[in-house]
């Protein structure tokens, strides 16, 4: 190989670095739309999660109008047979918590709202 064979020539190394540039910016340009979905699939997910995360919130059930019955033994009723009549109750709602007693009685009949 001769000495001038084995010269720089930059002309072809300008065009080797454009035909590479422009690989670069088509990759770039197919990438893009590519990311966005995936960003936003991962946006989805990460919101869903969020959810999935508040609904396993003890409380949260009280913001929606449900109450916590705690018996005289300081535990949670979760039947009504837990209870008798006479004892003395704590009804938990989201804003506080209020005594009650239990006086053993059927429960009334509830009205709709008029």
């Amino acid at each position: 190989m001769t000495l001038a064979a084995l010269a720089l020539r930059p002309h072809l190394l300008m065009a080797t670095i454009e035909a590479k540039a422009r690989q670069a910016s088509q990759t770039s340009i197919r990438l893009a739309p590519t990311l966005k979905r995936r960003l936003d699939t991962l946006s989805e997910w990460l919101t869903a999660t969020g959810r999935l995360f508040e609904s396993f919130e003890p409380k949260a059930p009280l913001k929606r109008g449900f109450a916590l019955v705690w018996g005289a033994n300081g535990h949670l009723a979760r039947l009504a047979g837990q209870l008798s009549g006479g004892e003395g109750i704590e009804l938990e709602f989201a804003d506080g918590r209020l005594g009650a007693r239990i006086d053993g009685e059927p429960p009334f009949t509830l009205k709709a709202p008029s």
